[in-house]
């Protein structure tokens, strides 16, 4: 027991009061969870141990996290990690072709270890040779890794793949005193978007072998988040001395929002860059302030992208919603960190209609927990959170699962049907949905690799009558899915014949 992670997780429930469930050492410094992500049904992510060993966990539902014994950190006590947030966006780990990958976030001799989720993690294929570390930001695209990392001092943004463990650098960054230069890594159509060195919106097309810089105006900008939603990219982005949210189809930039605006929220150390904005049922969510107004403070505001107007978000009583931020679509409601008047930063929830609600206060009064990290694993709401309960100290780990949010529950009327299959041209899948919802749609073999994929985008409340071309794969059977986020919503075998 004593290896075991110095980690408390706690089930919540709506407007409820927390209740340890998973307790390894009491009153200990905090396990400080981070880059959370769903994979194969289970929770991975970095945390401490009590010998303040750094390290990568896993952990299901209702059971205890164990170690992957991939390590970051040896013998170095950490602060808090989502006040270390600074620059950089949540981070989490990559997945592709069906297996985990990761690198430790800090440690310089750090490696990029495979995961098939069976067998203990390797080094993968190919990069214990190399002198490439400290991986972060991982993405997947066409089969292969992209991500920012360290070789010989500079950081530059590097591809990797799996099947060959062949690697190749993209950027040509100089040394930069171990300070990270490629960051806050997208795949949209087709192409790794990234913050270059000099922390501009670049992009990089794995065809041509180009890199760009796309400008809004005729100049190079700042993106401070980035958030890809119904086929379209959505930017938070500086340009000259204003500031404001932007839609990019690939191409061309179309402001929504207009100066004076700031859209930065700061902690201690910096913005964030990272789930600071979302798409929901059909309209892109932000935090954002005027300049003008008498005090102004960062409110959650609404963009609707089918009538196109901007509109504020409150409390039933009309007070604010203040500083909300680490935005993530859960059983079909938006949850996020946010604070008001009376309450400290807590988790919060709004369903699009209703005025939003404290849906846990883990620490009561005006001192706040600061949930971060959301992230959902089967049907469960995971996050990090400061409980300040005097025995009990530090950024832990903890879940919500409400029955009432249950997707499987809400979303689906009776069930998805796929018509004609077998098949040896085309198939049509076929929904219907109670109430809008973004969804994705993947194909993979036998082998779980994805061979065709229609990326997240909005479906109204009724039924869809999807196409999904099967002429272009070889005979056998394959596996349809549904998504909503991470969560697996219906899958079911495809015959090819």
């Amino acid at each position: 027991m004593k290896n075991l992670l110095t980690l408390f997780l706690f089930a919540i429930t709506l407007h409820g009061s927390s209740q340890v469930l998973y307790d390894v050492a009491k009153g200990q410094l905090g396990s400080s969870p981070y880059m959370l992500t769903s994979f194969n049904g289970k929770l991975f992510f970095y945390g401490i141990d009590s010998n303040n060993v750094d390290q990568a966990w896993y952990a299901d539902v209702n059971n205890a996290p164990q170690s992957l014994n991939i390590k970051a950190f040896v013998g170095t006590a950490q602060a808090n990690r989502f006040y270390e947030n600074g620059l950089y966006a949540q981070d989490k780990m990559g997945i592709c072709n069906g297996k985990l990958y990761t690198g430790m976030t800090s440690a310089t001799s750090a490696k990029l270890y495979e995961y098939d989720g069976i067998n203990p993690p390797v080094i993968a294929p190919g990069m214990a040779s190399t002198n490439i570390t400290s991986p972060r930001h991982i993405v997947s695209l066409n089969d292969k890794l992209y991500f920012g990392a360290f070789n010989n001092g500079a950081h530059d943004l590097w591809e990797y793949t799996p099947a060959t463990g062949n690697t190749k650098k993209i950027t040509n960054n100089a040394a930069s005193t171990l300070i990270p230069r490629v960051l806050n890594t997208a795949v949209y159509n087709g192409k790794i978007y990234f913050h270059d060195k000099s922390l501009k919106f670049s992009q990089y097309d794995p065809v041509s072998g180009n890199i760009s810089q796309p400008k809004i105006n005729g100049s190079p900008f700042y993106p401070a988040d980035i958030h890809v939603y119904n086929g379209k990219m959505y930017v938070k982005a500086h340009v000259a001395a204003s500031m404001s949210l932007y839609e990019f189809d690939g191409t061309n930039f179309t402001a929504l929002t207009t100066p004076p605006l700031d859209l930065d929220i700061y902690n201690s150390t910096g913005p964030y860059t990272g789930n600071t904005i979302i798409g929901y049922n059909g309209a892109i969510y932000y935090a954002a302030r005027k300049y003008t107004d008498p005090k102004p403070v960062f409110e959650l505001h609404k963009y609707d992208l089918g009538t196109k107007t901007v509109s504020k978000i409150v409390q039933g009583s009309g007070a604010q919603i203040i500083l909300p931020n680490f935005f993530c679509e859960y059983g079909g409601r938006l949850f996020f960190q946010a604070s008001d008047d009376v309450h400290g930063t807590e988790l919060w929830c709004y369903d699009g209609i209703n005025p939003p609600y404290i849906a846990a206060e883990i620490t009561a009064g005006s001192q706040g927990s600061f949930p971060t990290e959301l992230t959902v694993v089967d049907k469960t709401l995971f996050f990090a959170a400061i409980n300040r309960n005097p025995n009990i100290t530090g950024t832990e780990l903890y879940k919500l699962y409400t029955p009432g949010l249950d997707v499987a529950n809400i979303h689906f009327k009776g069930e998805a049907t796929i018509y004609p299959n077998p098949t040896h041209d085309y198939t049509t899948l076929s929904i219907t949905l109670q109430q809008p919802q973004t969804l994705h749609i993947s194909i993979t073999d036998a082998q779980g690799r994805v061979v065709y994929n229609i990326p997240a985008r909005y479906y109204a409340a009724q039924q869809h009558s999807i196409q999904l071309p099967v002429a272009q794969l070889a005979a056998g059977v394959y596996q349809y899915a549904i998504y909503n986020s991470n969560i697996l919503l219906a899958s079911g075998k495809l015959v090819r014949e």
